[in-house]
């Protein structure tokens, strides 16, 4: 196990936390103190705290997805992307595989993550709906294109043609030669996005996480309303079975 120093909760406030990590499986353990001295730790049930912690998981995805967006734009960069116009790249696939194939993964998680959002999972029990984005057509266009990459290239391979292969038979110009014609398939996948793109998927995502903390604030101070002295001193005797 790895142990951080303690860390401020609430900056200025007395209640700090130390992370373990555990190192075989990268697990968090996390353990809190107030003064300095240990706290007593009640897990919660019930709907409020299952929404928190449902809205505190889309919150950790958007943020890998902003963060994933970002190596991506800085991969485009060092490869010296127009950040206006992306339509011809005069280096070969070959010289640029490795990047591209650091975009792809990059990509391919950020696509996944955010399908995530809006796909019902028993172990977090909350995702996103369309109505979030209050029917502006600028956000459900980006959000549409986003969910069409998801669907067509990282989860199926759908009709769209986001990714196929195409093969073809090629025959010598010259026919007289008889030379045995040679079948060639050519596979096409989305290998770069243009920055327009880019900024929309991050706008989009910053616009989500804002909603998603809204939310997780909205719940805390729902749970602090209903937290009164009776309920605090039922949670010290829960403590002492």
């Amino acid at each position: 196990m790895v142990n951080k120093k303690l860390r401020k909760c609430i900056p200025g406030d007395d209640w700090e936390i130390k992370e373990i990590i555990h190192k075989h499986n990268g697990m968090i353990e996390s353990e809190y103190y107030y003064k300095g001295v240990p706290a007593i730790k009640i897990p919660l049930e019930g709907n409020v705290p299952i929404k928190m912690a449902g809205y505190t998981l889309l919150k950790q995805d958007l943020e890998l997805i902003l963060y994933w967006l970002q190596m991506v734009t800085d991969e485009h960069k060092k490869m010296g992307l127009n950040k206006v116009k992306q339509t011809v790249v005069h280096i070969t696939p070959k010289e640029l595989r490795e990047n591209i194939y650091y975009i792809k993964a990059m990509m391919v998680a950020s696509f996944s993550f955010y399908g995530k959002l809006f796909t019902r999972a028993d172990g977090r029990k909350i995702k996103l709906e369309e109505n979030v984005f209050n029917n502006s057509m600028e956000l459900l266009q980006i959000h549409k294109e986003v969910m069409s990459l998801r669907h067509n290239f990282v989860a199926h391979s759908g009709k769209e043609r986001i990714e196929y292969v195409e093969v073809s038979l090629l025959l010598d110009s010259i026919r007289e030669r008889n030379t045995l014609p040679l079948i060639a398939r050519v596979m096409n996948q989305p290998n770069v996005f243009t920055n327009k793109f880019l900024d929309n998927f991050k706008y989009i995502c910053n616009y989500l996480l804002e909603k998603v903390d809204s939310k997780i604030e909205l719940l805390t101070q729902k749970y602090y309303s209903n937290l009164t002295h009776e309920r605090i001193n039922m949670f010290y005797e829960i403590a002492k079975t």
